[in-house]
């Protein structure tokens, strides 16, 4: 499994602030809106093994890196994190950074909870317990709701 997630920590009624933008930038996601320890986040993700096998659009993966930058430009003022997941359950690498105005002013990787500090960036008292979006059942009924709810939920 390979997906790949954006979060953009949202404020004060403006859930859905960035959803008609995110769906130009980024066709072939999932966008839904989280809360987090009472912080609410826009996250757009995409399952990149199904795209590659199933659609066979390779050509909006490489694209993908250039519309974060994108996005992180139009949005200087926006701390967006962006997580990419490798594996299975027990035995995932994640790979993420904070990104500011097209700059990373936040890196880290690893095994297993390796995501928590770039969730600290947004919640220092993070610990996981309010998270599931790195979970197959998320996903499952996010990719449910996609169908049903012309790309966001």
């Amino acid at each position: 499994m390979e997906m790949s997630y954006i979060i953009v920590p949202l404020v004060d009624c403006n859930e859905n602030a960035f959803n008609q933008e995110v769906s130009k930038l980024f066709p072939l996601s999932n966008i839904v809106n989280v809360v987090c320890h009472q912080k609410q986040f826009l996250i757009v993700y995409r399952d990149i093994d199904t795209m590659i096998n199933g659609i066979n659009r390779v050509d909006e993966i490489y694209e993908y890196d250039n519309m974060i930058e994108r996005f992180s430009r139009n949005h200087p003022y926006l701390d967006i994190a962006v997580i990419q997941v490798l594996g299975e359950d027990k035995n995932r690498f994640y790979d993420g950074f904070i990104m500011k105005n097209k700059k990373k002013v936040k890196e880290h990787s690893g095994m297993h909870n390796a995501y928590y500090p770039i969730f600290q960036y947004f919640i220092p008292d993070f610990d996981g317990s309010d998270l599931e979006i790195f979970s197959k059942d998320f996903i499952k009924i996010s990719d449910y709701g996609r169908e049903n709810e012309n790309h966001t939920r």
